[in-house]
């Protein structure tokens, strides 16, 4: 019979964890492996401190390790992939630890869900979850790729930034932190592979109100898809100064959390661990973090204008456009339809966008993604038309191409009809 609890928090995995993917970005071998075996049979599983069950696999791994489970009597989706969850059993885990030290050995209740194209891209059999290490000292090194269990805190970090955890039998990795100003929450996702350009996220509430704090910040997008097929476009900007409770941070790269998780929290996943010392005690509910590489200073790019379909079955680019650039003031506003480039039909132009644009094709597990991009030899002045449909209206647009991306949908993108 499913775990009533498991089955509750098994909802916050993957919608909430490895779910996300940067067009830019490969993650075939990032997050923290831990490979070992579920009775006696090899498994390869991610450390997901964003998941809030001790262990999931696929069912195509389930089946491989012998696991059998009746079918739950109402089956739930569990995540925007739509998920299904079949059922749960108990199992002997044999998960080892690093440098000698002990890891995970006995038995727990391990979930299995229908098969996932996220932990698919990935390449692992499924996760193991924050519950299952929640009572050791682990220290995190995301550089690396590798955590390991202490048998105390190291002396030196304790003068680090100090954050209590929330202590949550079936939860996820939250730090918290009163302070006199107001109350910081930290959720570190190391399943989130990867919150795009290393940096911090931010829930919504507190992101409109660092556009009006720093409105000259640099800003630039990014488009991201999720193994559901939607595609996404994340703004992100550049802040000298940024603090997270007692943590005080320069030369930071802030962006916007996806409105659909539904989180208040600040998130942290496993690329912007790697510019942080992390060492979670859970014994005392304690964590230590600490910020330790510099970060570059300036935005990351300067690509303000991103047309994309909203899913990877689309055949229609929309635009999204960071509010105030220059793209916004050349005309171009976030849902107008893309009807051309470079005065030709955007059929006719994506035949042969010519030696001025590069292009660069990804692969996901809906389809393949077409991306295109100003050439870095162009001079920074060069300049592309674009028209446009806004409702009935026809728009034509004049802006920097180094400042124009276009994520096509290989094969599937058709012209608009013109109006």
């Amino acid at each position: 019979m499913l775990d009533v609890e498991c089955s509750m928090f098994l909802r916050i995995l993957i919608a909430a964890a490895s779910l996300i993917f940067c067009l830019t970005s490969s993650f075939a071998q990032g997050g923290f492996r831990w490979d070992g075996k579920i009775n006696g049979q090899p498994v390869h599983l991610l450390l997901d401190t964003g998941s809030g069950v001790p262990i999931l696999v696929t069912q195509p791994a389930a089946k491989r390790l012998g696991l059998k489970t009746k079918p739950i009597k109402d089956q739930e989706i569990v995540s925007a992939e739509n998920i299904v969850e079949l059922g749960a059993t108990k199992a002997v885990l044999e998960l080892p630890g690093r440098d000698g030290r002990k890891g995970y050995s006995g038995k727990a209740f391990v979930d299995i869900v229908e098969k996932s194209a996220a932990l698919t891209v990935i390449g692992v059999d499924g996760v193991a979850g924050w519950p299952l290490i929640r009572r050791r000292i682990t220290q995190f090194d995301a550089v690396k790729g590798e955590f390991h269990f202490l048998d105390e805190v190291p002396a030196e970090a304790k003068g680090w930034a100090k954050f209590t955890i929330r202590d949550v039998d079936w939860g996820t990795l939250e730090l918290v932190s009163t302070k006199r100003d107001g109350r910081a929450r930290i959720f570190v996702d190391t399943g989130d592979l990867v919150f795009g350009e290393d940096a911090i996220g931010v829930p919504q509430p507190l992101w409109q109100g660092l556009k009006r704090t720093y409105p000259n910040a640099p800003a630039w997008l990014t488009g991201n898809w999720s193994s559901d097929g939607a595609l996404n476009a994340t703004e992100y900007r550049w802040l000298s100064h940024f603090s997270i409770g007692p943590l005080q941070l320069t030369n930071v790269v802030v962006g916007t959390i996806n409105p659909r998780f539904a989180t208040n929290d600040i998130l942290i996943g496993f690329d912007t661990l790697k510019g942080f010392g992390l060492i979670v005690d859970g014994r005392r509910h304690v964590a230590y973090l600490r910020p330790t590489a510099a970060s570059e200073a300036g935005p990351r790019s300067e690509r303000v204008v991103l047309f994309q379909p909203s899913n990877l079955r689309s055949k229609n680019l929309i635009a999204n456009v960071v509010d105030g650039s220059s793209a916004y003031l050349a005309g171009i506003r976030n849902g107008d339809l893309l009807l051309g480039v470079d005065r030709q039909d955007l059929a006719q132009w994506l035949a042969n966008p010519g030696a001025n644009w590069a292009e660069t094709n990804h692969s996901t597990p809906m389809g393949f993604l077409r991306l295109l991009k100003a050439s870095s030899d162009i001079p920074p002045t060069a300049q592309t038309d674009l028209k446009l449909r806004r409702g009935t209206q026809t728009i034509l647009a004049t802006i920097l191409q180094k400042s124009l991306t276009i994520a096509v949908t290989a094969g599937r993108t058709n012209t608009p009809a013109s109006r």
